[in-house]
């Protein structure tokens, strides 16, 4: 289970999520894709069941009974001003904001995956069904739809055995391929999913046809909210420009970058993302006096008084750098094997749709690195490429 572990972040998730996407639109696969979520998570496993969990996965009985000792006979009481509740005794759930409250949630979840008995080794581009899971949203792909209800019953018994419950409401279902007669809500057993074609995942804004213009689109509506919210902050005089540099660093900049490293932008989207960069920057800094005339200040020193990259070459070195993270990977990671496969199926005739790998590829080419693959092997030779990437006028 990829959550909360190091080296194992959103970021992994996402850009597996998204490869597998592209790959599926690009061969004409069809995949069925439903995202679960549960109800309550953290509040509703089930002691017994956990502690039992960590005894067959191997844990050290003095740690079990650390554990055990803490968790059971628990009481507590609601204070209400001067007034204190009768004492409520808990029977199940882990301890909120306690560190141990993640790592027992991990041991629920891939007992849950376990017993549903689907085969988390391989990929989906061969084999009918995968799972994709980080803490509680899990994506459930399979080929075909009847092999999507039955693993999704089996999981959903299993979870119910741990006490988790599945929370249909939030629970969405997406098909990705050209038959276009699946376009009704999906049923199995009691429960009914809404079909949708744009979902958020982990926080980014995904799509049944991958297009990254709709994810930019969601991120620059969003930084815009927060540019509304800090408008009277940024035409403030009382503010120095160097504390609304600040603020736009540490409060929008994060808002449309976020997943910048899974991306592959079209001509459009990244000017898309500089004209509202440069536009927020140019309220920051205001115009500038020239030979006695005011004019607006140009994009070039817009980024010398901000002392930061512009954002299209900050994502494309976003991207290069996890490249490069990506390939140092171990063989048996998900994303490298996913980024690494050749799926089977058909292309349609034309040019294909941008992809990641060919993005990478491309900026590599320009640093004159053929196969960047090689490369990035090495670790040392490629942290020497990004820094060539980062004074090279080019990208």
């Amino acid at each position: 289970m990829p959550s909360f572990l190091k080296g194992k972040s959103t970021t992994n998730q996402i850009f597996t999520l998204s490869r597998i996407m592209e790959k599926t639109v690009e061969y004409q696969i069809g995949v069925h894709h439903l995202f679960i979520d549960f109800k309550s998570t953290y509040d509703s496993i089930y002691w017994e069941t956990v502690f039992g969990t960590t005894m067959e996965f191997g844990i050290p009985p003095k740690l079990i009974r650390l554990v055990t000792t803490t968790m059971t006979k628990v009481q507590c009481s609601v204070r209400i001003q001067s007034h204190l509740s009768e004492p409520i005794s808990t029977t199940c759930g882990v301890r909120q904001c306690d560190a141990l409250a993640c790592l027992l949630f991990n041991i629920a979840l891939e007992k849950v995956i376990r017993d549903s008995g689907i085969q988390t080794r391989g990929t989906i581009f061969f084999k009918t069904v995968q799972i994709l899971a980080y803490a509680d949203v899990i994506d459930l792909m399979t080929r075909k739809t009847p092999g999507l209800n039955e693993a999704f019953l089996n999981l959903e018994k299993s979870a119910r055995n741990m006490g988790l419950v599945i929370y249909q409401e939030k629970t969405v279902y997406v098909y990705i391929g050209k038959d276009t007669t699946l376009h009704q809500d999906l049923a199995i057993g009691n429960y009914v999913f809404n079909r949708v074609d744009n979902f958020r995942y982990l926080g980014t804004m995904a799509n049944k046809m991958n297009s990254r213009s709709v994810e930019v689109n969601a991120w620059l509506i969003m930084a815009n909210k927060v540019n509304y919210e800090l408008q009277n902050r940024m035409k403030s005089r009382n503010i120095s420009k160097k504390m609304k540099t600040l603020l736009y660093k540490t409060l929008m900049w994060p808002v449309f970058t976020y997943g910048a490293e899974t991306w592959v932008l079209s001509k459009q989207d990244e000017y898309r993302l500089s004209i509202f960069e440069r536009k927020i920057l140019r309220r920051i800094y205001g115009p500038v006096t020239d030979g006695g005339r005011w004019r607006i200040r140009t994009s070039q020193e817009l980024y010398q008084l901000c002392g930061e990259t512009d954002i299209v070459k900050f994502c494309k070195l976003s991207r290069r750098r996890w490249a490069g993270h990506v390939i140092g990977q171990d063989d048996d990671d998900l994303s490298r094997r996913i980024l690494l496969s050749e799926p089977g199926g058909k292309r349609p005739r034309g040019g294909p749709e941008l992809r990641w790998e060919e993005g990478v590829k491309e900026d590599a080419a320009k640093l004159g690195c053929r196969n960047w693959t090689v490369v990035a092997l090495n670790r040392e030779g490629w942290r020497k490429l990004l820094k060539e990437a980062e004074d090279h006028p080019g990208l």
